[in-house]
């Protein structure tokens, strides 16, 4: 979305910029689709009139057929050709009465698997924008519902959209965790309808057991037999291009590669239909072999493009590369990107970028907070082609930040893997105090002119009630913009900053004042004892055990800082922390 200048407010400005971009709603597009539909299925009266080769289907003759011979209490499979499933003709009955209530109900179904697309699109972005809305519309009305091939097949009466319905249901269920459902769908409808849909089943046992084999042949055979076998063996073109709308945004090839792609497509099509002309239209008996082998060679080409690949997480540890993992190098040398996230963490004097590239002998990319939060779309969609690691100091899912992409990425089906690592989380131990007394960790972020949030207090108080230490992870700000240079897209950050534990004490006994007065008991004093960390796992680790008056003087040097409120404290946990200095 770009922002142009007006002299409006820079907020009015995107108002206006946002809703322009945004006149044509889901469900508008959905019903006008449906409305063109309409007329295509009224137009095949005025053809089939006019000319002699007719626009119905020949098949849905049959289907109507079957549908007569149950309306009168008799066996579809009376009507010689009808091979397809008694449920068909028994949803069809009403064409007795209504002739085109087949072919509006096959365009209702076909509109219906676009909305099914967009609900996909949420399951799989969930953290999508505005232009990934714009873009999720495009390939919507690109590939199915502006496309003259799939509204004139529904239109016609073919009932192949019916399958291509069911199928999308199931995986979308799937992608919700509704598997029971799922199966239920994919057994009753999808395979029932038509046979083909069983050759997902293996895809689906493989997704829903998470089944992870180790890199090499057998992990290649995996991945082929997991994504392109759906491809490769169906025999009409109309039940794979239902999954295009999904694929496309996972395949980035050049205008040149498309077009020569596309051309095969109709090259291997054309192949494969004349026969069929000749054969249906003409009498003609043909047989070329080398013309389905063509189309199935043109369609795998194409389609081989959607390949899945891997995304790895993979923690650094906390200070130093010989904290990192035999699995941890191994992952890292078999993938073809490496990102080094540092947004939600800082490289200690044993971490640096320089130093991790000498290790790993391998080219490391920065991934700073607009890569992880704005543009992870970039390296999702670069894992759908090749392995891709991210680097994180500490273990991988420390950071909310880290699950979400994680999330993010298992909704839009790439395989992670994670290499976990220590973090602060568990290395905090190293001050004496037993892990599983700690309760709620909390997040103390700086305050701003007109901005002092203190909800992360009530925690420490809940955690205090229940005698439980609460962990206060400290405050990093990396790269960040002021809100004049986001508006004006200016790439330019403010200094970094990070929140040194004496800046965390004055604000706590802040609260704590605020908390009495109005009359109530705060949960901790000035007197009250507290931990501070600073550079845990580093060499000049430091270790402070003092008031939290007191740790307002104490300089614990530099970053990264952590605080510790105890709650209530065994005899041992409190000699451990007797042995580190107060000052």
């Amino acid at each position: 979305m770009k922002v142009k200048e007006r002299k409006t407010s820079g907020k009015q400005t995107l108002e206006n910029i946002k809703s322009s971009e945004n006149i044509w709603k889901r469900n508008q597009i959905l019903l006008f689709s449906f409305l063109c539909r309409i007329i295509l299925v009224y137009y095949g009266r005025i053809h089939d009139y006019l000319f002699k080769v007719q626009f119905t289907d020949v098949d849905y003759k049959v289907y109507s057929d079957a549908a007569e011979y149950i309306y009168h209490g008799q066996s579809p499979y009376e009507r010689a050709t009808y091979r397809y499933t008694p449920l068909l003709a028994w949803l069809l009955m009403p064409v007795v009465k209504w002739p085109e209530f087949g072919k509006i109900l096959f365009c209702a179904v076909d509109v219906a698997v676009g909305f099914l697309y967009f609900e996909l699109s949420a399951c799989r972005w969930t953290a999508c924008k505005d232009e990934d809305e714009s873009r999720i519309k495009k390939s919507v009305v690109i590939f199915w519902l502006a496309n003259p091939l799939t509204a004139i097949i529904s239109s016609r009466g073919n009932a192949d959209v019916l399958v291509c319905a069911v199928v999308l249901w199931t995986l979308y269920l799937l992608m919700r965790n509704q598997w029971r459902l799922a199966s239920l769908v994919y057994g009753l409808l999808a395979v029932h309808v038509k046979l083909y849909p069983i050759i997902y089943l293996p895809s689906i046992f493989l997704s829903l057991s998470s089944v992870s084999l180790s890199s090499g042949w057998i992990d290649y055979i995996k991945r082929l037999i997991s994504n392109v076998k759906g491809y490769i063996f169906v025999m009409y073109f109309i039940w794979y291009i239902c999954l295009l709308p999904i694929a496309q945004r996972n395949i980035e090839i050049s205008t040149k590669t498309a077009v020569y792609l596309i051309i095969l497509w109709f090259l291997g099509q054309a192949f494969w239909l004349c026969p069929a002309y000749l054969f249906e239209f003409h009498g003609n008996y043909i047989v070329i072999p080398c013309s389905t082998i063509l189309c199935r060679q043109s369609d795998f080409t194409y389609f081989s493009w959607v390949m899945r690949e891997t995304n790895e997480d993979f923690g650094l540890g906390l200070g130093n590369v010989d904290d990192i993992t035999v699995k941890g190098m191994a992952t890292v040398q078999k993938c073809s990107h490496v990102y080094l996230e540092t947004y939600t963490s800082i490289m200690s004097f044993g971490l640096d970028k320089k130093k991790l590239e000498e290790f790993f002998g391998k080219e490391i990319d920065e991934a700073d907070r607009t890569t992880i939060e704005l543009d992870s779309n970039v390296v999702l969609d670069e894992a759908f082609n090749s392995d891709v690691c991210l680097l994180v100091v500490g273990d991988p899912l420390g950071a909310t930040t880290h699950a979400d992409l994680v999330l993010t990425a298992r909704k839009a089906g790439v395989n992670v893997e994670i290499v976990h690592n220590a973090s602060i989380i568990s290395a905090v131990g190293c001050c004496g105090l037993q892990l599983y007394k700690f309760g709620e960790i909390i997040s103390i972020v700086f305050w701003e002119e007109n901005w002092h949030p203190d909800s992360y207090y009530f925690k420490i108080a809940e955690n205090k009630k229940r005698g439980l230490h609460t962990l206060c992870l400290l405050d990093i700000k990396t790269k960040e913009q002021s809100v004049e240079n986001m508006m004006r897209g200016r790439k330019e950050f403010l200094p970094p900053r990070y929140m040194t534990c004496s800046e965390a004490a004055k604000q706590l006994l802040e609260i704590a004042n605020r908390i009495a007065d109005e009359k109530m008991e705060p949960a901790y004093t000035r007197s009250t004892e507290c931990v501070a960390l600073a550079r845990v796992g580093w060499n000049d680790q430091k270790i402070v055990f003092c008031s939290l008056e007191a740790l307002c003087d104490v300089d614990m040097g530099p970053p990264l800082h952590s605080l510790i409120i105890p709650g209530e404290l065994h005899p041992m946990e409190l000699d451990f922390l007797r042995s580190f200095p107060t000052s």
